[in-house]
């Protein structure tokens, strides 16, 4: 066999090995990219503990999640440029708040003190988060009309950012 066989036959295995790797269920969220359909679960309104809200209800408007806690000196300092984002964004991509772990009590006053309007759910044993594969706080989905997760962000964001990225990943501009 020739060098140029061998390698052409070597490129090739390794485009099947790849292909064959990567290749994910539909409808099976992906945690290792953070990437695939938002599976689905219902958590509580922070206002009402009484009204829940399945997260298959957002299919058919780009959505913006976002992991918040109180203890989270991030999730602090984001949650004004959330808040302007949702503004610029109003009626053309939804805004969802998940707040994990803290007291309801505790979360309903950080809301009040920092103004955030867009709905806001509670998670107080850590789901849908641990689920997603989230490592780190904040964590900011951005998943399009179809209810796919198509962007994962960890860390804080400036509304610049936020208004950056609904345009690249949900095709929405701000």
């Amino acid at each position: 066999m020739s060098p140029r066989a061998a390698l052409l036959g070597g490129v090739l295995a390794a485009a099947l090995l790849l292909s064959a790797c990567s290749t994910q269920s539909a409808g099976e969220y992906n945690p290792g990219t953070g990437l695939g359909p938002l599976p689905s679960f219902e958590l509580a309104t922070l206002e009402d503990p009484d009204v829940t809200v399945s997260s298959d209800s957002w299919v058919g408007m780009p959505t913006v999640i976002n992991f918040w806690a109180t203890w989270c000196e991030f999730c602090i300092e984001e949650m004004p440029a959330l808040q302007e984002a949702s503004e610029t964004l109003a009626g053309r991509v939804r805004f969802v708040g998940i707040d994990r772990q803290d007291p309801r009590e505790d979360a309903l006053a950080f809301l009040a003190e920092t103004g955030v309007t867009y709905e806001q759910l509670a998670s107080p044993a850590g789901e849908p988060y641990t689920q997603l594969g989230s490592r780190g706080m904040p964590t900011t989905l951005f998943v399009d009309a179809d209810g796919v997760v198509a962007y994962r962000h960890t860390g804080p964001l400036t509304a610049e950012l936020v208004l950056e990225l609904a345009a690249t990943h949900l095709g929405v501009e701000g």
